[in-house]
């Protein structure tokens, strides 16, 4: 669309900075153009579609592969609606879009939330069913310690209470969910407060940006509450999000123990309470947005329901102490053969297919086809399970999955102008008949055409998908083509914390190593390759062909070193004091590729012990060991009396000693004095020595007489020990599923090579050693321990109830966040070259990026005690410290526990902090010549800001207690962490370096954000002559005491800049010459169409008086220039036509006033509502008003203009094809000016 065009930037200054992120760009400032550009170009020539320009994601390794199908411009907000495809592998369950699998098409404007503990805005609602009492309906019981923010108390009467209403399933919510709104002018995080009484609005607390302004609404509808958001982007448009997707999710008991099969899982799901997860709303989509101008976009939507293929969830759990009284008590392997628990679970999808998109420009409509075959329902369940009786409600009944068959772009007359048809198959067609149908099929788009021009899509081993239910996955997910598994659950290993009695030397404490052998889910990217896009096929017979490889890390091999006892030899306790330091990634990645892998084998705690004689140097390295050994050296020894001792005169003085080389320092170890008799003729013995760091001699002496001869001599030797603990600079590299582009190739029409790219994740380390860039967002960690599975593990016992248990689980037990640009893994760098044909280099760029893994929450156990779930108050040695005690603690009398001390342990299950606001931001790009010669350098730094809102990241307390604990007592609650998700970051530096035979050139910019909503507000650009050119924006939040900025701000009209200056200066002074300075004022009334929308642009130059540079004079109510002109000229008017779109005529010296009395209207408005239907009149204006200079334009919207008469009366004609491109430009004559030929294989 044309209107308001000149708010646009035209000249003045424009940044262009290259990020892999954009939100970290700064934001152009700098003067707008003050000169009115309405008028349409001459149409250009159409796009003959040139392939290969899909770039690649290079920090996680996918390709932007996307056809556009139509973009939407509602007064400058863009709206583009894109078919988008994800190269990162296709996992085992993923059901296809209604576009195909991998692909998707939205308009990416939605809230979602991610739940944490329970439902938000559940609030019991349900009598049939018990139902949770949401966060902003459940009160602030959690009372917050005066020492921090973060530990809190409950009162044993609340802890009753809570007690009560989790027993009748009626859980309270303790931790508000995280919703994120994503608009086309950004997205930002909130949530929600607690609700005050009968509230029906509440305004919600932002989370990572001020810029927003969210409401949501409670009404009432039917006996049950209805819920809708409100939301303000920063340039002030509203969306209103009333339409909303829903889930309901299904899930069975554990099987029955000795029917461990999926199918008694199945049978258990239509018996199993589903209350929590009830209509569950999962997305909130736009009903509405309404510009600044009052102009708006309507979406309709079309409901349809599917089920999720049902999904099998997996343990094998072991009691630590009954498995430690057995022979093997250090080291035990177990082999999973069945799970010893599985349940099943599937979820009902209320979704909602976007049908049509109204606005003044007319509509686009998304048509849809024929049932899904692909995806699971009601009868598809009864077929699997046998169960005719499962019949969930659901309404309405009659919707059923969908595909999207078509769109079509209609002008506000309701005119066809354009149509993009989908073709579809579905991969593993040869199952199109199966009984089990929906466990194979998936939708798979075949082709898109647009008019003439297709897109055609091929896929690799379309026919050789798994099932969804397949055993034969990766840790992610993927594929692995390992269909010998049995069951799903991973080999793992790791030490328990036990307390048992089949030890030689009685009972005691200290930790076991087991391994569990289980499934091969290692990745596997020659399988994990099935299904993905392969080629795409361009409209010009031109295509582009994607070559794969799997993801991969280098991570570092974990080693122990363990606390010995000392008496028996055996280890009590292996060192590894946290979750994180085991490296779970590490243990799973190479359990899973080598199956013979033990951590027990690698004892990092290695001792050398080397034997000397005398008077031969030593050096003493160490003076601490891993294994706790209190000394160094060791020295065997003996005296012996050769002849003569028995005559009255014995040997004296020093017999053996050590000597420090270099100081002369002697360590005495046996002297000769009264050390024989008549009995003892010899002395021997060991002696154990503690010797600081130094160089050391083994020294004996003889001793004689002569008269009477008396002869004594001494031999010794001696052992020291040195720490060879080796150090942990060993690495292995892993597939960790889906895939990376390895390489772009493109072809022409005829199969011949045009270009090829090459990309490369590795990085060199200092030692020379290449290893991947990659790094995992996530650990890997699917064990837990403890009452209720909370944590990954725990050295708590619980006494020898059921809960000390270890489980191992088929799923990763910690809550991911794929916040590698929506990859569970991001890459530091990345190299892409061009090749030729023979794979020549012809030059690279190498590019780093952050790249920071998700911050995991934890629970640091330090000293507790060993029976119950208390906080102890004794000081710990971190190793385990067995107090026996039956006096209680904390008020806990008459227990026995043990005080034990650990480290930190993930907490499963809680949202993990995460750093996708900077993951994929480039630090520093290269660019080399072939020849490897440095062309350019480009780095960029990066500042931290923050909102200081942190959440609580709670937990479910009940889950925690599980009554272990005295219900009357005031208890302390562990310590939470808070949530930091309240930091973005902004570009602060960027420094490019170009370089030449002779030097380099260095050019730098540095961007301040003082702006109270963190906009960009100075911009300093530095040349390579040292002249620094500084450049200030002000935005209305800066100028609230002029007139109508407060009431922009109410409006949140924040991000439009009413002022900028431009400066010259020096490092030492940046603003030592003021350039230039321009500012808008606002105007607001009937002359302006009841909006705030610019009156006047004023500019200054230097210290001159300001200039008022343009006025404009007359809008209508959308926001369109109707009248303007510079000061002291004549006025220039505009004509709107096609329901206000496009300008039909530019009227110079003339106003409004003059054309209404031109042509005799009675008032200005019936000039205003002149549209194309009433050209005639409009040129009738050139023989009534024969000042002014006259020029009209008519189109066919969508495609372009047709026809323009300039003041002179001289027409020039455009004519299109059948697929809208330019064809013929004809003169006034009809003579042909130009043609274009567009020429698409068939």
């Amino acid at each position: 669309m044309l209107r308001k065009s000149f708010l646009a930037i035209i000249a003045g200054l424009t940044i262009s900075i290259c990020t892999a992120q954009s939100g970290n760009t700064p934001e152009d400032i700098g003067p707008s153009s003050y000169e009115v550009s309405l008028i349409p170009e001459s149409p250009q020539v159409a796009s003959l579609g040139t392939y290969g320009g899909y770039p690649v994601n290079q920090y996680n390794g996918t390709a932007n592969i996307s056809i556009p199908i139509h973009s939407i411009d509602l007064d400058g907000l863009m709206i583009p609606f894109t078919l988008s495809y994800n190269t990162g592998g296709i996992r085992v369950n993923q059901d296809a879009t209604w576009v195909g699998l991998g692909w998707n098409l939205s308009e990416g404007i939605v809230i979602t939330r991610e739940i944490n503990g329970y439902d938000d805005l559940r609030n019991g609602d349900y009598s049939a069913d018990a139902d949770n009492i949401g966060w902003i309906h459940t009160e602030d019981y959690l009372t917050p310690n005066a020492n921090n923010g973060y530990s809190f108390s409950l009162s044993g009467s609340t802890l009753l209470y809570l007690d009560t209403e989790f027993t009748i399933n009626q859980p309270h919510d303790f931790e508000p969910d995280l919703f994120t709104v994503s608009t086309p002018n950004g997205s930002c995080k909130f949530y929600l407060p607690k609700r005050q009484g009968n509230e029906n609005m509440l305004v919600a607390k932002t989370v990572d940006s001020n810029n927003f302004k969210v409401k949501f609404f409670i009404s009432q509808f039917e006996d049950q509450e209805d819920y809708s958001f409100e939301v303000i982007d920063p340039k002030g448009f509203k969306y209103i999000f009333n339409y909303k997707e829903k889930s309901t999710g299904y899930s069975s008991w554990d099987a029955p123990p000795g029917t461990i099969f999926e199918a008694a899982a199945l049978d258990g799901i239509p018996y199993w309470s589903t209350n929590q997860t009830r209509d569950l709303i999962t997305a909130w989509k736009p009903e509405t947005i309404i510009s600044p101008y009052d102009n708006t976009l309507n979406f309709e939507y079309t409901p349809g329901h599917h089920f999720s293929y049902p999904s099998f969830s997996e343990t094998f759990s072991f009691n630590i102490n009954a498995q430690a009284n057995t022979a093997t008590a250090y080291n035990e392997e177990l082999t999973v053969i069945n799970p010893t628990s599985l349940s099943a679970s599937l979820n009902a999808f209320h979704n909602l297919y976007l049908s049509k998109v109204t606005g003044d420009f007319g509509s686009l409509e998304f048509n849809l086809g024929s049932e899904r075959l692909d995806l699971f329902s009601k009868t598809a369940f009864r077929n699997l399970s046998n169960l005719s009786a499962w019949n969930p409600s659901i309404s309405p009944n009659t919707k059923n999955a969908k595909r999207l068959e078509s769109v079509i772009l209609k002008d506000f007359q309701g005119n066809q102008v354009k149509q993009v048809d989908m073709t579809y198959s579905y991969f593993n067609s040869n199952k199109i008949n199966d009984t089990n149908k929906e466990n194979y099929l998936r939708l798979k788009l075949d082709e898109v055409q647009i008019f003439d021009q297709k897109y055609s899509f091929n896929y690799i081993n379309q026919n050789s998908l798994p099932t969804k239910d397949s055993k034969a996955t990766d840790l992610w997910g993927f594929y692995n083509g390992v269909n010998s598994n049995t069951h799903r659950i991973p080999s793992s290993n790791r030490f328990y914390y036990i307390f048992s009695s089949n030890i030689a030397g009685g009972t005691r404490e200290y930790e076991k190593f087991y391994k569990i052998n289980g499934a091969n889910r290692k990745s596997d990217s020659i399988y994990s390759k099935y299904g993905l896009l392969e080629r795409v096929t361009y409209p010009t017979g031109g295509s582009t062909e994607y070559h794969y490889e799997g993801n991969e890390v280098t991570l570092q091999r974990v080693g122990y070193q363990p606390t010995y006892y000392s008496d028996t030899g055996e280890f009590r306790t292996p060192g590894i004091r946290s979750s994180e330091e085991y490296n779970f990634a590490y243990q799973h990645l190479k359990l899973q590729e080598d199956p013979s892998y033990t951590l027990y084998d690698y004892n990092d705690c290695q001792v050398g012990n080397y034997s000397v004689g005398i008077n031969s140097n030593i050096d003493i390295t160490d003076t601490n060991f891993c294994n706790n050994q209190s000394f160094n050296v060791k020295v065997t020894y003996q005296i012996s009396c050769v002849t003569g001792c028995n005559q009255g005169i014995n040997p004296v003085g020093p017999a053996v000693w050590v000597e420090n080389v270099n100081t002369g320092q002697v360590y005495p170890l046996i002297n000769y004095d009264n050390q024989f008799d008549v009995n003892t003729l010899s002395v021997s013995d060991e002696q154990e020595m503690s010797l600081p760091v130094g160089t050391y001699v083994l020294r004996t002496q003889s001793w004689s007489n002569s008269s009477p001869l008396v002869v004594a001599n001494a031999t010794a030797s001696m052992q020291y020990w040195k720490d060879e603990s080796p150090t942990s600079d060993h690495f292995d590299t892993f597939q960790v599923g889906g895939l990376r582009v390895k390489k772009t190739v493109n072809k022409d029409t005829d199969g011949s090579f045009i270009s090829a790219k090459t990309y490369d994740y590795t990085t060199t380390g200092e030692s020379g050693t290449i290893t991947s860039s990659g790094k995992l967002m996530d650990d890997l960690v699917f064990t837990s321990k403890g009452s209720g599975s909370m944590w990954e593990y725990t050295p708590e016992n619980y006494g020898s109830d059921g809960n000390n248990k270890a489980q191992i689980h088929s799923e990763n037990r910690i809550r991911t966040a794929n916040s590698a640009s929506g990859s569970h893994i991001g890459y530091s760098v990345v190299t892409e070259k061009s090749v030729d044909s023979n794979g020549n280099d012809n030059g690279w760029i190498t590019t780093t990026f952050k790249n920071h893994p998700n911050k995991r929450l934890t629970r640091n156990i330090l000293c507790t005690p060993q029976f119950v779930g208390a906080s102890g108050s004794s000081t710990c040695q971190e190793d385990y410290s067995c107090i026996s005690t039956s006096s209680g603690c904390s008020g806990f009398s008459g227990f026995l526990f043990q005080e034990l001390y650990y480290g930190e342990v993930y907490l499963l299950g809680t949202s993990p902090v995460t750093y996708d606001y900077i993951n994929g931001s480039m630090e520093m790009q290269t660019v080399h010549h072939k020849d490897g010669t440095l062309l350019q350098k480009t780095m960029n730094e990066y500042i931290p800001y923050s909102l200081n809102v942190n959440l609580v990241q709670s937990f479910p307390i009940m889950n925690f207690f599980d009554k272990k604990f005295p219900i009357g007592h005031p208890y302390q609650v562990m310590d939470l962490d808070a949530y930091e998700q309240s930091t973005f970051m902004k570009l602060s530096h960027t420094t490019i370096e170009n370089f030449f035979d002779q030097g380099s050139m260095v050019s730098e910019s540095k961007y301040y954000y003082e702006s109270p909503n963190y906009f960009l507000k100075r911009m300093e650009m530095e040349d390579s002559e040292g002249n620094l050119r500084t450049t200030i924006a002000e935005y209305p939040q800066d100028l609230t005491s002029e007139s109508l900025m407060n009431t922009l701000v109410t409006n949140n009209r924040l991000a439009e800049q009413v002022r900028s200056e431009i400066y010259i200066g020096t490092e030492a002074n940046p603003m030592q010459t003021k350039l230039s300075e321009q500012y808008t004022v606002f105007g607001n009334g009937v002359d302006y169409g009841y909006h705030i929308i610019p009156k006047e642009i004023w500019t200054k130059k230097a210290d001159y008086d300001a200039e008022l540079r343009q006025i404009y004079e007359l809008y209508d109510v959308k926001g369109n220039i109707l009248q303007y002109k510079k000061p002291g000229g004549s006025s220039t008017s505009f004509i709107w036509g096609y329901n206000d779109q496009f300008p039909i005529a530019k009227i110079e010296n003339a106003s409004y006033e003059d054309i209404r009395i031109a042509l005799n209207k009675s008032n200005i408005s019936e000039v205003i509502n002149l549209t194309e239907l009433e050209m005639d009149d409009i040129n009738e204006l050139r023989n009534s008003l024969p000042q002014a200079m006259i020029t009209t334009y008519e189109y066919l919207p969508f495609i372009g203009i047709t026809k323009t008469t300039d003041a002179r009366g001289y027409t020039t004609h455009y004519e299109y094809d059948g697929n809208n491109r330019l064809q013929f430009v004809r003169d006034n004559d009809g003579f042909l000016l130009s043609e274009n030929q567009y020429n698409y294989k068939d």
